[in-house]
């Protein structure tokens, strides 16, 4: 039996998950400390085609599912529906 999560999150992995339609930017949609699920070092290598490229300097967040099933990374200040991820 899986432990149980808040109302409206789902129980995956070990950890309870929801996601949030509604768009903010960034550091409005952050609650604590962002961090891979398992904790580990931030290693990600499946970018789109080219990314990332820190486009004039000001993309530090990360966007997902940009152009369809890739990565890049973004301005922290567009306006995005987002994950959250909590232990239960």
């Amino acid at each position: 039996m899986s432990p149980p999560c808040p109302p409206g999150w789902t129980w995956f992995g070990g950890r309870c998950f929801i996601f949030n339609s509604s768009k903010e930017i960034w550091p409005d949609a952050e609650e604590t400390v962002w961090m891979w699920s398992d904790g580990s070092q931030f290693d990600f290598i499946n970018w789109a085609s080219g990314q990332p490229d820190n486009a004039g300097g000001i993309e530090d967040c990360m966007e997902i599912n940009y152009g369809g099933d890739y990565v890049s990374d973004a301005g922290c200040n567009s306006d995005n529906s987002f994950v959250c991820v909590r232990d239960p």
